[in-house]
């Protein structure tokens, strides 16, 4: 890596230079980015552009959405991911204090004219809520867990929901997995959440400041969402839980039901579901003719 690509890879991670956005798009590294981002918009044309943010690419986000406003001042633009706890000064915040000893938040949204929303913690109720209501200040007032700017001032709402995995319907990629971008990340896998948040309270992790409603999705909605992609030829998942065995009661039963299922037996690769885990096995898991974990 030469010294301008260690520049670039410097100024593009936040946890090393936080609120570097307004000059990341000198680089031109970020200025290929933008331009693929911009070329899918115009083949698109949306209305609304989400971006999904974690706590290290907070900078080059802003970096991407203020230039995407810049081309399209129409489209609404609204943040979401666990990313958004560094906007309000969480976890990540910066390596400075306060004269009074707090720490300082290098991120202020009074400079963001090119953002439109902002989604805090789980998002599928406040994101359809988002979506569905009137764009007045009352309505968007009464959608918890959000900011949003009206006449040019950012106004931020309390949270007042918080969202139950049980009662979710089963997630619904279809209109993503024949994409190139769906193909690019995942292959032929499927993603799987089974529980969302940690109850654990690490220091270093952002997970249960970003997620602090830990819980589960039902058994039998998870075994329901495995079977219909099955049905749809698909064999390979990649769980993303951040603490799937926490509950043994939980995964047990989780096992138990997958094993009732046809689905790990006859041809290793054009039958049998192919798991990934690194966890302590329970019984279930260890029979290798019934259950390949790997």
């Amino acid at each position: 890596m030469d010294l301008k690509e260690s520049e670039f890879a410097t100024d593009f991670n936040t946890y090393t230079n936080q609120n570097n956005y307004l000059t990341l798009d000198s680089y031109k590294e970020m200025k290929d980015i933008i331009q693929i981002v911009i070329q899918e918009v115009k083949k698109y044309n949306p209305t609304w552009m989400g971006f999904s943010i974690i706590d290290g690419n907070v900078d080059s986000t802003l970096c991407i959405a203020k230039n995407v406003k810049e081309k399209f001042p129409k489209i609404n633009i609204v943040l979401g991911g666990q990313g958004t706890d560094t906007l309000k000064g969480g976890t990540m915040r910066s390596k400075s204090f306060l004269d009074d000893g707090s720490w300082k938040n290098n991120y202020s949204y009074d400079d963001w004219d090119f953002i439109d929303y902002i989604v805090y913690g789980d998002g599928e109720i406040k994101f359809k809520s988002l979506l569905l209501a009137e764009k007045t200040k009352k309505e968007l007032s009464k959608i918890g867990g959000i900011a949003f700017r009206y006449n040019n001032k950012w106004y931020i709402n309390e949270e007042t929901v918080k969202t139950s995995l049980a009662e979710m319907p089963i997630p619904d990629y279809s209109d993503f997995v024949e994409t190139e971008s769906y193909y690019r990340q995942y292959g032929s896998s499927v993603p799987l959440i089974l529980s969302r948040g940690c109850p654990f309270k690490c220091t270093f992790c952002t997970v249960p400041t970003a997620v602090p409603n830990f819980n589960y999705r039902l058994v039998d909605s998870c075994v329901q969402e495995i079977q219909q992609w099955y049905d749809t030829g698909h064999r390979d998942f990649i769980i993303h839980d951040s603490i799937i065995n926490f509950r043994p009661d939980w995964l047990k039963e989780f096992c138990e039901k997958i094993l009732e299922k046809p689905w790990q037996y006859g041809d290793l690769h054009n039958d049998a579901i192919h798991w990934g885990g690194n966890m302590r096995l329970m019984a279930p898991m260890r029979d290798l003719d019934t259950m390949r974990l790997y």
